[in-house]
């Protein structure tokens, strides 16, 4: 951002060369927000508010949408921010690079919050580990000693800071804890040199790490992350709402008339926005990633004027913010 600057006082910088693909990447970030964010934004906030009465399958889905809601907010005014300054001539950092398609927590941290992630790599967990491996050296210590102090430790405090970063709570505190101790296992599988794993198989066990962290971020409490994971890895909570109860009879598995689940058209809302949001997750490219390769077209025309229709019709919605708060 200096040399930028320094550019522009100097009478040079890009001036509005940018503003075409500028105007796409913020309403590309608007859409995330105003459409995709807080249209599932609602099932979340039901969801939370009912955690001692969830499910099995309603934890999965309170988890889930959460996620994909947080995902969307902060992405989508993230991508605002950078359309913003490509307006106004300035190439300001990417915060995301499509992070749900990581297959290792080592990737992930590399795609999500990148300026963060960034700031704390930089001055924070690259100075200590730097140190403790030069002492590990100097007292030569054995290798297990070494990735213990230079590695796991280190990873540890930065995200453990990294969670109270985002609030003075316990449940913070645990987000950050979640995310470090699975770090600090993707490093000792490498590390270990053991067998890569399949790319479907790394995702999966990512995105369930990732899913858990996101509840203790989401939570209001301690005591109500652990009665939603409670409820998620603990399968006498699998019961079917009442509305499918042939098929729970058919199948064996208890039925009754749920909080969360309580009507079937509000359940496949719900399924239809979590299948959307995922598929948008994974498959769409992210313009913010490629804006010099936005060009003037039909196609674009037509793609920023259908969003901008929809992001008009749903701005007299409330709106939270999530990272407004921080």
């Amino acid at each position: 951002m200096r040399d930028q600057f320094s550019d522009v006082r100097a009478g040079g910088g890009r001036g509005l060369t940018m503003f075409g693909p500028g105007v796409i990447v913020f309403l590309v970030g608007l859409f995330k927000k105003v459409v995709l964010a807080d249209s599932i934004g609602p099932y979340a906030d039901t969801a939370f508010s009912l955690v001692d009465r969830l499910t099995f399958l309603e934890a999965w889905a309170a988890a889930v949408a959460y996620s994909l809601q947080l995902y969307f907010d902060f992405s989508g005014y993230s991508d605002m921010a950078v359309g913003l300054g490509l307006m106004l001539g300035f190439i300001l950092p990417i915060n995301f690079k499509t992070p749900f398609r990581a297959t290792s927590m080592l990737d992930f941290w590399k795609r999500w919050h990148i300026t963060m992630t960034r700031f704390f790599m930089l001055y924070l967990y690259s100075p200590i580990a730097l140190s403790l491996t030069r002492w590990s050296q100097e007292k030569s210590f054995p290798g297990v000693f070494v990735f213990v102090v230079a590695v796991a430790m280190p990873a540890a405090l930065t995200f453990l800071l990294s969670g109270l970063w985002h609030g003075a709570a316990w449940h913070f505190i645990a987000f950050g804890a979640v995310n470090g101790v699975g770090l600090i296992v993707n490093h000792a599988w490498r590390e270990a040199k053991l067998p890569r794993l399949p790319g479907a198989m790394g995702w999966l066990l990512t995105m369930l790490t990732v899913v858990v962290s996101f509840v203790c971020f989401r939570a209001d409490n301690l005591v109500d992350a652990h009665a939603v994971l409670r409820a998620m890895f603990s399968p006498t909570a699998i019961i079917l709402p009442n509305w499918l109860a042939p098929i729970a009879e058919l199948a064996g598995l208890p039925w009754q008339t749920l909080s969360f689940f309580a009507t079937g058209s509000y359940t496949l809302r719900l399924g239809f926005w979590i299948v959307l949001l995922l598929a948008v997750s994974l498959l769409s490219y992210n313009p913010v990633e490629r804006f010099e390769n936005l060009r003037s077209s039909w196609w674009n025309a037509f793609f920023v004027g259908a969003m901008l229709v929809l992001v008009l019709g749903l701005l007299d919605r409330p709106q939270a913010f999530i990272y407004f708060q921080f």
